[in-house]
């Protein structure tokens, strides 16, 4: 090749190499740019003030449920009472759901003896009842419990996302739960399914009762009627033992 030749090409790579060293020095200013802009994600530690009625409603739920549940394991093993009363515990307790805890409960419900349905006519009806109640709860409560909550009061949520001011459901992230608890009153909705909880624990805390004393009371409690969503109270507890005062139900603050 004639030294003019290999000049030229020489010239050529060094623009070529130039401009390409530029536009690649270009490129890693402009995402270490970007990089700079983007701001860290608030994290939210709800103490604030206004998480405060939320977290004080989403805690009386949760341990309304967890109560409840352990109501319907000492009536588990009130009805299946062949072994231990430990030995029973030990069995309700190896469950990792609440729902398969229940379905332990149903399946000696469906077991019961003539001689049983004889003492508690009223009893696989009103277990049942009492069993199916509680799963139409808990998909209210999972929703309560596992919806995640963001406040929305920076100025730029109703700017770019047209949000109220206030807590809210964070569903900015298409979380299941929180779609399910958009455009509700929260605090209604914790309410609720906390008051209901307290019910039906009461209930099956009576069913037990009558259950184990039936020859002392032979009575049974009568079947409760549940709150309607943001109704303060429903039908008063079922009839408890001598001696024993109705539970009240938690207020709505």
């Amino acid at each position: 090749m004639p030294k003019a030749a290999r000049n030229v090409l020489r010239s050529r790579w060094s623009v070529s190499s130039a401009l390409y060293g530029l536009g690649r020095e270009n490129s890693l200013a402009n995402h270490s740019t970007r990089r700079a802009k983007r701001k860290r994600r608030v994290v939210e530690r709800y103490t604030s003030e206004a998480f405060l009625p939320y977290v004080k409603a989403i805690g009386q739920l949760a341990l309304t449920w967890n109560d409840l549940h352990e109501t319907l394991g000492s009536l588990f093993c009130t009805i299946a009472d062949d072994i231990t009363e430990m030995k029973l515990h030990a069995v309700w307790h190896s469950a990792n759901t609440d729902r398969a805890k229940r379905a332990m409960l149903e399946a000696v419900v469906r077991d019961l003896s003539w001689q049983e349905k004889k003492n508690n006519p009223r009893a696989e009806k009103d277990l049942d009842w009492l069993l199916r109640e509680l799963n139409k709860l808990e998909d209210i409560r999972n929703n309560a419990i596992h919806a995640p909550l963001k406040s929305f009061d920076d100025p730029v949520w109703r700017v770019f996302e047209k949000r109220p001011e206030g807590i809210a459901p964070n569903d900015l992230h298409g979380n299941r739960r929180a779609l399910q608890m958009m455009n509700k009153d929260l605090l209604k909705e914790y309410r609720y399914c906390r008051n209901a909880s307290l019910i039906l624990r009461e209930f099956a805390d009576a069913i037990q009762y009558a259950w184990g004393y039936t020859e002392i009371d032979p009575s049974w409690p009568e079947r409760p009627q549940l709150p309607n969503r943001g109704q303060k109270n429903g039908r008063p507890n079922p009839r408890r033992p001598r001696g024993q005062g109705q539970l009240p139900l938690l207020p709505e603050s």
